[in-house]
């Protein structure tokens, strides 16, 4: 899979990124304290090598800690949109039945709670499909 762009909000010191557009070399140039670790930091807890628990105290931004913290259900804070390689696609394609351009976007995303949410923006019908059976296909930690 090819990580195509990512947004990033209320993570941190981020508010909203808006959508960063990737490439194979992607550079992030600002000012020193502009975020962009965080953003990097964020992006990393989408699928993280080891650790990437979420940590309410260094994640949270600091305003919004006390309301995060209280609601039932935590905002999600990283979607990446990826491009799935030729082999992924075919056995997306196998799998849902799906037609090639509705599979061409993925869509993960995690929330506070660190639960991962995986769309087809492109998908004309609506198709759920139990987490175990996705989860080998794009991949574990999703």
């Amino acid at each position: 899979m090819n990580l195509k762009r990512f947004r990033v909000t209320d993570f941190r010191s981020v508010r909203d990124s808006g959508w960063i557009d990737t490439n194979r070399m992607t550079a992030m140039i600002g000012t020193n304290e502009s975020g962009k670790t965080n953003l990097l930091i964020a992006l990393w807890k989408l699928r993280p090598a080891k650790g990437g628990e979420i940590n309410p105290m260094a994640d949270y931004p600091r305003k919004r800690y006390t309301d995060i913290r209280q609601m039932q259900q935590k905002p999600v804070f990283i979607h990446a949109e990826f491009e799935p390689d030729a082999a992924l696609l075919a056995k997306l394609k196998a799998f849902t039945g799906a037609t090639e351009p509705e599979l061409t976007r993925i869509l993960i995303s995690r929330d506070f709670e660190g639960t991962y949410t995986v769309t087809f923006p492109d998908e004309i019908r609506t198709l759920t499909v139990p987490k175990e059976t996705v989860e080998p296909l794009v991949g574990a930690g999703f």
